[in-house]
């Protein structure tokens, strides 16, 4: 379970860095374990389906992958973010995984510990100098990445001084009790090779905290089942499509909703007369008033068939295809003609 929590929380973390919404992960957290159980219906091997699932999720709900994360860690301008997440970061790269841990925690809440730029944030004429004939660009482009940052409990004494007197006066890097400036000790300048080392040593030390976990988990081979659009909408609940074939021809989807605006289109682009008609006659034989309309504030969330006819999106699948029976029989398609592929 332990386990489980730090990848949890090295996920969130890659996710930070990467700059993935937040709000994705109410859904992620939600349908977590029903997708772990879903491959073969049991919690066998429940560790390695955790980790298959981590690293199966895609786009706003992923799993960032070391080269993505490795470059947005090493890019971002880590200074701008919130305090917790600085403290954070500056914790695990100081305490790694040693029982010999300092209280980062408590010496940044009351401010015995802050973050100091390296360089700093106004270059003197040695700071220029040393940095040679590119000092802006390089000043610009990596004054609050990670590279340039460190902890310390001297703020106030470094200031702009020259990175020689940071490192040599009485409470400087050489005789700090931080490893990270033991580290930034060994340099005798701080240019841009040397940010670029620091930069490579960070980033090397981040993939193992927020390791990228592995599983030679595969699920087992589920085969495809093709389902007519004449089953009874009911059926449809909790099933999973790949794939929709219209009159023969196959397209795949990865979502049920993808599947209805494609099949909306197709019918919008054969005749959209008749959906004019549906949104503005009076009668209302099939129900669909409700759903498609050329006033877009009247639905919850909606798909923009053309520029002025709206359908409404906040739907079930279960709703969907029996709004999709309904335009068929309108159409006068037959059912037949729609076949859904599903896991």
């Amino acid at each position: 379970m332990y386990y489980q929590f730090f990848l949890l929380q090295k996920c969130i973390f890659r996710r930070l860095i990467c700059d993935l919404p937040t709000n994705a992960l109410n859904k992620f957290y939600a349908s977590l374990h029903r997708d772990i159980v879903k491959y073969d219906n049991s919690i066998n091997r429940y560790l390695e389906k955790y980790i298959y699932t981590l690293l199966s999720k895609k786009d706003r709900l992923s799993f960032p992958l070391d080269k993505e994360f490795i470059k947005e860690l090493s890019e971002k301008n880590i200074y701008s973010l919130n305090k917790k997440n600085k403290v954070y970061i500056f914790e695990r790269f100081e305490n790694g995984n040693t029982k010999e841990d300092k209280d980062i925690y408590s010496h940044c809440e009351d401010r015995a510990y802050t973050i100091e730029h390296i360089m700093p944030k106004k270059l003197s004429k040695i700071w220029k100098q040393e940095l040679g004939s590119n000092y802006e660009k390089i000043h610009n482009k990596w004054l609050n990445r990670l590279a340039n940052l460190t902890l310390t409990a001297y703020n106030s004494n470094y200031s702009n001084r020259p990175f020689s007197e940071k490192k040599n006066i009485e409470d400087g890097y050489k005789n700090s009790g931080i490893k990270l400036n033991q580290y930034i000790a060994k340099f005798d300048k701080w240019t841009l090779d040397e940010l670029k080392e620091r930069d490579k040593y960070l980033c090397n030390q981040a993939l193992t905290l927020w390791e990228q976990p592995v599983t030679a988990y595969k699920p087992p081979k589920v085969e495809d089942t093709i389902i007519s659009l004449s089953y009874n909408s009911n059926f449809f609940i909790d099933k999973e499509i790949t794939a929709f074939i219209y009159k023969g021809t196959e397209q795949q989807v990865s979502s049920w909703v993808e599947m209805f605006e494609a099949i909306l289109n197709s019918l919008v682009n054969f005749d959209e007369k008749i959906f004019y008609d549906i949104a503005n006659k009076e009668d209302d034989e099939y129900g669909l008033k409700v759903y498609i309309t050329q006033d877009s504030s009247k639905l919850r969330e909606f798909i923009s068939i053309n520029n002025n006819l709206f359908i409404e999106k906040n739907t079930s699948t279960h709703i969907n295809i029996n709004i999709i029976k309904k335009l068929f029989d309108i159409f006068n398609i037959s059912y037949q003609d729609l076949d859904f592929i599903i896991k």
